[in-house]
């Protein structure tokens, strides 16, 4: 029997999602309900949804196994909250909370009614992403992780964004790249210094140095609106790896006189990068089988990091 999922939305990630569960046909996709009941309606013509559902009862009655939430910011919890109701897992589109407060209210509610719930941060499911982590696994000794972030909240306001969600932009967008260095640094972080230099009132450089109790650190530079792009760079005493741009890796070792490139990952070429992987691991956790899917309490350890170099700003 396939894997019956619900799906909340039907803007760009709702899209992205059903197209990428073209690849994986041991599960199914039954049931979409969306505050825009007509673009619903059509998503669900073109990907053979069943069921257009008006309202968190009609998902009650499709036998699901999970929920799948891509909503925007400012809807999550409450969104979050009503289909909690349905006792089955959700998948949620990150930002989970547009603060800190709001992310750890979520997954206090979460364990509180025993609801797994799961972040979707698809760039840890990058082929590119899990060269590097499936390398990095097999070495020893301390991490040090570069990260160049850019943000373009000029952008982002011309775009309609509403104002609490460019006001909290570090959380909505950055996490993205900031993840990173959840996912390769070890142990307990402390910001050990931040300097912000700017080049006029609204154009700006943050620079922050995080430690972390393994001895690993990150080096963290965001260009708000300046122009610059995300990369990533890890690096040991013996070998330098370097996501530039994210979807593409290449490492090099202390004797290599130039980098080699990762083979690229045909799934991310096809499909929106990650997201297969994703529903890959969601049909694994429903059927009991070892998955990485991103916890709550994981990803929020993100939201923390952006909270302890954002604090004060």
């Amino acid at each position: 029997m396939k894997t019956r999922i619900g799906l909340v939305g039907s803007g760009y990630m709702a899209t992205e999602y059903l197209k990428a569960s073209r690849a994986v046909s041991s599960l199914e996709f039954v049931a979409i309900h969306s505050r825009n009941m007509e673009t619903a309606a059509r998503l669900a013509s073109e990907f053979g949804v069943s069921i257009i559902a008006n309202s968190v009862e009609d998902f009650a009655d499709q036998q699901l196994d999970f929920v799948i939430i891509c909503v925007p910011e400012l809807a999550t919890f409450e969104i979050i909250a009503t289909f909690s109701k349905l006792k089955v897992p959700l998948l949620v589109e990150k930002p989970v909370g547009i603060t800190l407060r709001e992310a750890l209210s979520i997954e206090a509610n979460s364990k509180a009614d025993s609801i797994p719930l799961f972040v979707a941060l698809n760039r840890r499911f990058y082929g590119s992403t899990r060269h590097v982590l499936n390398e990095l696994a097999q070495t020893s000794g301390k991490r040090f992780v570069q990260v160049n972030d850019q943000e373009n909240t000029i952008a982002a306001i011309a775009a309609g964004q509403p104002r609490q969600v460019v006001e909290n932009w570090m959380f909505a967008n950055s996490i993205h790249i900031i993840d990173y260095i959840s996912v390769v640094c070890r142990g307990e972080p402390t910001l050990l210094r931040k300097n912000t230099t700017y080049m006029s009132k609204n154009a700006y450089i943050v620079h922050a140095e995080v430690t972390f109790s393994s001895g690993d650190v990150a080096i963290y530079t965001c260009f708000w609106n300046i122009p610059g792009g995300w990369n990533v760079s890890v690096s040991t005493e013996n070998r330098t790896w370097q996501l530039s741009p994210l979807e593409s890796a290449r490492a090099r070792s202390l004797g290599d006189r130039q980098y080699t490139d990762f083979e690229a990952d045909e799934l991310d070429n096809r499909f929106k990068p990650g997201l297969v992987r994703i529903l890959m691991d969601l049909d694994n956790y429903c059927n009991g089988r070892d998955h990485s899917l991103i916890s709550i309490s994981e990803a929020n350890k993100s939201m923390m990091l952006i909270d302890m170099i954002y604090a004060n700003d």
